[in-house]
């Protein structure tokens, strides 16, 4: 309940601030930031073709490539367009756009291909050990692998890194359960409970 009340507020925001974000953009088209945020914000809409438009309009303006690619694959996934996405996901790890490596893996699990996946993890992991997210993503493509050992220890280190990260707590108690340790199973279900 508290997640939704937090969804719907975030979505608040980004309605009140796609008027003003597309004024900038109208305005001052050369100034890239203001395209590719209005893009950013018109893509958490879930409003993916005009995302789409406005973050190329950033980068006829010169926005960075990697962001931008980044930017576009997830409008382009967004619009259920995997052929096109795709690319562009691996243009934006190819530019080292941050968390791109994170995104691609996301991406090619949620295109079944849980072997890339993992892979592709597994490489965010070591460009950033530090990273909760990629350390989830992992274990999340180890868990489709049937590898719930090493999902364990590596959903572990994500905890540890980010203790009160919910979607770690939450794969970590199936996890568990799949490793037959009920009682480490029902604590990160607690743990996963909104407070």
């Amino acid at each position: 309940m508290a997640l939704r009340r937090s969804q719907a507020r975030a979505s608040k925001r980004y309605e009140l601030a796609e008027p003003a974000l597309a004024e900038a953009c109208r305005l001052e088209p050369r100034r890239k930031d203001a395209c590719y945020q209005l893009g950013r914000v018109r893509y958490l809409l879930n409003r993916f073709a005009w995302a789409i438009a406005s973050i190329e309009q950033s980068i006829a303006n010169g926005e960075p490539a990697g962001r931008a690619a980044l930017a576009l694959a997830q409008a382009r996934e967004g619009r259920d367009e995997p052929a096109l996405a795709e690319p562009l996901f691996r243009q934006a790890v190819k530019l080292r756009a941050p968390d791109a490596g994170l995104r691609l893996a996301m991406f090619l699990l949620r295109q079944s291909r849980v072997a890339e996946s993992e892979a592709m993890a597994r490489k965010a992991v070591e460009a950033n050990p530090k990273s909760p997210a990629a350390l989830v993503e992992w274990a999340r493509a180890e868990n489709h692998l049937e590898r719930y050992a090493t999902a364990r220890t590596h959903l572990e280190q994500a905890v540890a890194l980010a203790p009160g990260y919910t979607v770690a707590h939450q794969l970590l108690e199936r996890v568990c359960r799949r490793l037959g340790d009920t009682e480490a199973a029902a604590w990160h279900r607690k743990k996963a409970e909104p407070q």
